[in-house]
């Protein structure tokens, strides 16, 4: 049987898995401080074969608010807080986890606003090994060695550029999926295939918006790793 048969047939396999209602509680953090406030939620798996994944989750959630209060206690933000800007806040909240055989997808979102004319949406994928509980780097999707942010590029560059309001600044666009790791921070495997998320200002002007790019698996089977994917 040839490999992306192979591949299919095992996310198939899956279905099951991902449907499947996991027993999640919600946890919480709240902060405030002069001129500032934090809200973050986050899931607190309870079966016994996910809770290895929880302590995972709450220290990559208070990454997220580090520097956001750290910024907010700088002279400069101060500064600005005396200029009677609103207040600095950073609200968080998660989609539904992605749950397969082999690891946990938590998709954080949200926004933070620290001054000036607008804040930025939060965006940050959340991949477990749900062997260990621990968190895999975007290449950890892909077999080691592979050429992953050049096949990504690829295929990014291609759909973008199908976009009308992206396509009038070739360089911004170009730039901006160049195949570099840090272009591709925003991994998302799910049913489907892999979205890849680029934010306001990575590949186009703040009024365009984050721009999402669904590449289906068969077009990676090749340089997936079985591993991570395997039923």
């Amino acid at each position: 049987m040839k490999p992306l048969r192979i591949l299919l047939l095992c996310l198939t396999a899956l279905a099951p898995l991902i449907a499947r209602a996991a027993n999640i509680e919600e946890g919480k953090i709240a902060d405030t401080g002069q001129g500032y406030s934090v809200s973050a939620v986050y899931p607190v798996f309870r079966e016994p074969g996910l809770v290895v994944v929880n302590r995972t989750i709450r220290a990559f959630v208070e990454t997220l608010i580090e520097p956001f209060v750290e910024e907010q206690d700088t002279p400069l933000a101060d500064a600005e807080k005396a200029l009677d800007m609103p207040a600095a806040s950073l609200d968080i909240a998660y989609d539904e986890p992605f749950i397969t055989g082999t690891y946990v997808l938590i998709a954080f979102n949200g926004y933070a606003y620290g001054g000036g004319a607008h804040g930025m949406p939060v965006m940050e994928p959340l991949l477990i090994d749900r062997t260990n509980g621990e968190r895999l780097p975007p290449e950890r999707l892909f077999k080691p060695g592979a050429p992953w942010t050049e096949a990504l590029a690829s295929h990014c560059l291609e759909q973008l550029g199908q976009r009308d309001d992206l396509a009038s600044d070739s360089d911004w666009l170009r730039a901006g999926t160049e195949a570099r790791p840090e272009n591709y921070r925003l991994l998302y495997p799910g049913p489907d295939g892999l979205t890849v998320v680029f934010p306001p200002y990575a590949v186009a002007p703040y009024a365009a918006g984050p721009q999402e790019v669904l590449i289906p698996y068969s077009r990676l089977a090749g340089i997936l790793d079985p591993a991570l994917f395997a039923p």
